[in-house]
């Protein structure tokens, strides 16, 4: 939407958690975090979808599973990019000491 609210279009509508939406800096797609991927609905990844034709692109993969877990319960989420656009920082469950501890990432961005 615009700044004063105003042209609001919804760009996702998949039945699940969709959060933490912040603008690519093309200015043509957001990224966020679902769950929409997970039958199970607990893990998170960042996607960004094109705000014009609503086409999803898969950001982050991690499925580690824990010592006697049935499943894969990793989060990635609150995704931003830096303004030139070479860094996508985001935070993450991955690679940490305890059970949900969340770490924070910088990644280089690369198309």
């Amino acid at each position: 939407m615009d700044a004063d609210g105003s042209n609001k279009k919804q760009v996702t509508r998949n039945g699940q958690a969709n959060f933490a939406p912040f603008w690519h800096p093309d200015g043509k797609r957001v990224i966020f975090a679902t769950n929409h991927h997970d039958p199970d609905g607990m893990n998170f990844d960042l996607f960004l979808v094109d705000v014009e034709t609503g086409e999803l692109e898969r950001v982050t993969w991690f499925q580690r599973m824990r010592e006697g877990a049935h499943r894969s319960d990793d989060f990635d989420g609150f995704p931003m990019f830096t303004r030139d656009g070479k860094r996508l920082v985001f935070c993450s469950n991955r690679w940490n000491d305890k059970p949900n501890e969340t770490n924070v990432f910088v990644a280089d961005w690369a198309e």
